[in-house]
């Protein structure tokens, strides 16, 4: 009985530690989840925009300093539209988030909140999954795109490793491109929900 107080306690200093060590050091981790996506389009002749729902997936570095800290991260992310009356437009990004975080270090468990802006690099646009946008006459897609993103997270904390669940919101700063008979802005508008593993650094 008494070997397995002891293993017990064992155990739950290690747990404290490694929870200590994500709250107070830094973290590598990688990150897999779902976006679903639209775009806000200020149009006078439009058809109307669904959700779309893509693959977001990453390596993310956590820098915690307590209470505050950071949090850069690169990602794979489908973003785009479909419409109401058929076809879609299917944008794919390399998109590079900064983030400054408030994080609570309760234990095992650490709720945190951040947010910052997102730079996303063009890596493909397709219309109704098939046709490039570079080869429609009037569809002009910029290579680069700006996003402001708020969120927030939960990490579990185990022995030499964690657990985060992340949920955030990205809303566009610029328009993604040019599009014939549109009036107005089209930006892009995603909430992406995902699940990551992270491991201490030394």
């Amino acid at each position: 009985m008494r070997k397995l107080g002891i293993v017990g306690v064992s155990l739950a200093l290690a747990l404290v530690t490694a929870s200590t060590a994500m709250a107070q050091g830094r973290t590598l981790g990688a990150r897999v989840g779902a976006s679903v996506a639209t775009l806000d389009v200020d149009a006078a002749d439009v058809l109307g925009e669904e959700n779309r729902t893509g693959l977001v997936a990453g390596v993310f570095y956590n820098r915690s300093m307590g209470l505050l800290g950071y949090q850069l991260e690169v990602l794979y992310a489908q973003r785009g539209t479909d419409f109401e009356g058929g076809g879609s437009l299917d944008l794919t990004y390399l998109q590079i988030p900064a983030l400054l975080r408030v994080n609570l270090p309760l234990g095992i468990l650490q709720p945190g909140v951040f947010g910052g802006v997102a730079v996303a690099l063009k890596l493909d646009c397709e219309v109704d999954d098939s046709e490039a946008c570079d080869d429609i006459e009037g569809v002009d897609v910029n290579d680069v795109d700006f996003n402001a993103v708020v969120g927030a997270d939960l990490r579990y904390g185990l022995v030499g490793f964690g657990i985060w669940l992340d949920g955030r919101y990205y809303v566009g700063l610029s328009d993604i491109g040019e599009f014939e008979d549109v009036v107005g802005d089209v930006k892009n508008r995603s909430w992406e929900f995902s699940v990551g593993l992270g491991i201490p650094l030394p």
